[in-house]
């Protein structure tokens, strides 16, 4: 998604393995559809923002899923999606697998690194094992939002990207914070006057 690219910045965009690829990039910026899996603290507020903002990019539609359902069930329930007039659909999914063969760009927000690597590579129902069974028409792309060890990241992405050609893009929020928050401290306290 293109405020991905802008928001967060191109640095922030890089997995461990290396920069985000061109392809990658420009694909970013002409996506339409949009998956979020773990619809916790944070994914909460990227599927809000996916949904109340995500038409003026562009976005049509998202799709969400959880393995507790009522964390979607209360994001939907709240006035301001409730009361939302926007054109993007919002879909939600019984499987994770699901979010990842409909959507070519997908945010993780998940609680532990035990939980990633499961929901990524477990045999049965791992979202990057499973796409060898699929017919892969595009780049898929996982941006994690969660903050996990320098040594997890950089298994995942080669992982991803050895099983199915699957970019794994680290961009954890705790971080993009502390690069905000040190932006601004530079701004304001660098500042010519």
């Amino acid at each position: 998604m293109i405020c991905y690219c802008f928001r967060f910045g191109i640095g922030m965009m890089k997995s461990i393995t290396g920069t985000l690829n061109l392809s990658s990039f420009l694909h970013c910026i002409v996506m339409t559809s949009f998956g979020v899996i773990g619809i916790g603290f944070m994914g909460r507020g990227i599927a809000k923002n996916a949904i109340l903002k995500g038409s003026n990019i562009g976005l049509k539609s998202v799709s969400l899923y959880d393995v507790n359902q009522s964390q979607i069930q209360q994001l939907l329930n709240e006035e301001v999606i409730r009361k939302a007039q926007t054109p993007t659909k919002v879909e939600v999914l019984d499987k994770a697998t699901d979010v990842f063969r409909r959507h070519d760009i997908v945010a993780l927000s998940l609680p532990s690194e035990e939980v990633c690597k499961s929901l990524l590579f477990d045999a049965k129902e791992g979202i990057v094992t499973n796409m060898k069974a699929v017919s892969l028409n595009s780049q898929k792309i996982i941006i994690d939002h969660s903050t996990y060890s320098k040594k997890f990241v950089q298994y995942c992405s080669e992982k991803a990207k050895d099983i199915a050609g699957v970019e794994y893009i680290d961009a954890p929020v705790f971080l993009v914070l502390l690069y905000s928050l040190l932006l601004l401290l530079m701004d304001r306290f660098l500042v010519v006057r």
